[in-house]
């Protein structure tokens, strides 16, 4: 990883990744990019030499993809579960495994599957940085909500995460 990729990641990750452990490699993947065993594999057509100067679009997919890598680094078995959402029919193109639902309903991260994890995970990014995303394209307030059920769920998790200044 880049300097400004841990950079980046630590701004939402903190020290619950050993970072110096991560590879990113890029393959002809079809589909959606993948991390496990430690490595972020990317499609080739979104790979990037750094993802801190990447694209709004792509720095997420990097965010949700560091998601797993934390997940597995906490001996989450990435692999399995995600081959059991494959065969709940989770990854059809409505993509069921990522929706997560209204989050004022969950009480715990920990109930949620790898995917539901990293994209609340990912959403959390986006919107801290007033970015659009696909569940919301909201006024600031409901931002603020967001970031704030965000934060319930994630910072027993990681501590230091921080909403938006405007939300603070």
């Amino acid at each position: 990883m880049t300097r400004g990729e841990i950079d980046m990641a630590r701004t939402v990750f903190g020290d619950a990744i050993d970072y110096h452990r991560v590879l990113i490699k890029t393959k002809a993947l079809p589909g959606r990019s993948h991390a496990y065993n430690g490595i972020i594999r990317i499609n080739a057509r979104e790979y990037q030499a750094d993802y801190s100067l990447a694209s709004q679009k792509n720095r997420a997919t990097f965010i949700h993809e560091l998601a797993h890598i934390w997940q597995e680094q906490k001996n989450v078995n990435v692999v399995g579960s995600a081959i059991d959402l494959f065969f709940q029919g989770g990854y059809s193109n409505k993509s069921s495994a990522y929706r997560y639902g209204d989050i004022r309903a969950i009480d715990r991260l920990s109930r949620l599957n790898i995917e539901q994890q990293a994209t609340i995970v990912e959403h959390f990014y986006l919107a801290r940085d007033n970015m659009k995303f696909v569940v919301f394209d909201v006024k600031r307030e409901e931002n603020c909500d967001f970031q704030k059920e965000g934060l319930r769920l994630l910072r027993p998790y990681f501590p230091q995460l921080r909403p938006s200044p405007e939300c603070e």
